[in-house]
């Protein structure tokens, strides 16, 4: 605006060293532009309109006038800016005389505990061979998810790893069609993209789609028995044995199964069982009563029978004797189920435990 103001003078200027007429307007050149279009176009009167200096000067004069009235409002603005972000942020408290600064440091790496097994596998021996343990990033510190695929009763891919845990959640809830809700596997529904029910991956009009299921744990205390699998680095070899065939009598699916047995990992439940101090649930496990059927020890020969082969064997339980959940074997509930929530409960009763013994229920699993 203000070199608008300076043009408009030096017009004016040279308008009156040419005369009163204002037909010899030459002033720096200018002379050789035709700036009617100009005129015409911004509304100052045309090539007709007389510039004089009492009009610059007093054009010159309102543009500092705005100019300065902007800056006495941004001024104010940031006055206002500035009380709005202390009245935001306390990392600074002023006080009257003093002025008090609150350092704070933040956290910038990962919790080197917080972890999990991560692979992406079509199976639980190459889970453990080509997989690796993965520190959490910040936000997703509390949470690792599994996804298992199934075709046909055969497993096609397993991933596991870190996730956000909203994130896994949100992916867990596809596992069942909500408009489905309450309709049990068993009466044919197969709507759902996750059907642990074997009977729905070989019967109906979906038997040869795949079966997608996806749920959410806590990350590693300790890598090791509190992860994936207990699974340690990548020479590990699967430690359940999984017996769906053999013992398929003992599922709502029976003879509908028909793969065979397979070697696999499980999701550690927290909770330690051994089989003096532990007697009534480890045979109800051995038994696959209900809220045990996808529930398993670490046994390469029967994952549904104990060893009990710790360091404090028949004393008090170790972290050998961990009680796994399989993927395979688990229902629809299981699926549903808050895994983490139900680690950190069965924690507590393993913490029991130490001072006890307090023997562990089958209900303390549900």
């Amino acid at each position: 605006m203000k070199v608008l103001a300076s043009t408009l003078a030096a017009i004016a200027l040279a308008q009156e060293n040419a005369g009163d007429d204002g037909r010899a307007f030459d002033a720096a050149g200018f002379g050789d532009y035709e700036l009617s279009a100009f005129d015409d176009l911004y509304g100052f009167g045309g090539s007709n309109y007389y510039y004089d200096d009492t009009f610059a000067a007093t054009y010159e004069a309102a543009d500092d006038a705005v100019g300065a009235n902007r800056e006495s409002a941004n001024a104010a603005d940031t006055g206002d800016d500035d009380k709005a972000k202390e009245n935001r942020y306390f990392f600074t408290a002023t006080q009257t005389g003093t002025t008090v600064t609150v350092k704070t440091t933040p956290i910038t790496t990962a919790d080197s505990t917080r972890k999990c097994w991560k692979c992406d596998a079509m199976s639980y021996a190459t889970c453990a061979s080509s997989g690796g343990y993965e520190d959490c990033p910040l936000g997703d510190q509390d949470c690792c998810f599994v996804e298992i695929r199934e075709e046909y009763q055969a497993l096609q891919q397993l991933c596991t790893g870190c996730k956000d845990k909203r994130a896994c959640e949100d992916n867990k809830a596809e596992n069942f069609n909500p408009t489905a809700a309450g309709a049990p596997l068993e009466n044919g529904n197969d709507v759902h993209q996750c059907r642990p029910d074997y009977r729905q991956q070989r019967i109906g009009k979906r038997e040869n789609n795949q079966s997608v299921c996806r749920q959410c744990f806590k990350t590693c205390e300790a890598e090791g028995t509190y992860c994936f699998g207990s699974i340690v680095n990548t020479s590990t070899l699967p430690n359940i044995n999984f017996k769906l065939n053999t013992d398929k009598a003992s599922y709502p699916w029976g003879s509908a199964r028909t793969a065979a047995d397979f070697p696999g990992f499980g999701i550690p439940t927290y909770l330690r069982a051994d089989a003096t101090t532990a007697a009534a649930l480890t045979l109800d496990i051995a038994n696959k009563v209900a809220g045990t059927l996808n529930v398993y020890f670490a046994n390469t020969s029967d994952g549904k029978a104990t060893t009990s082969t710790g360091t404090l064997k028949n004393s008090l339980e170790d972290d050998e004797e961990m009680l796994y959940w399989g993927l395979q074997g688990a229902d629809k509930q299981w699926w549903e189920s808050d895994l983490k929530a139900k680690q950190n409960s069965l924690k507590a009763v393993s913490a029991a435990q130490v001072s006890g013994p307090t023997p562990p229920k089958v209900t303390d699993l549900a």
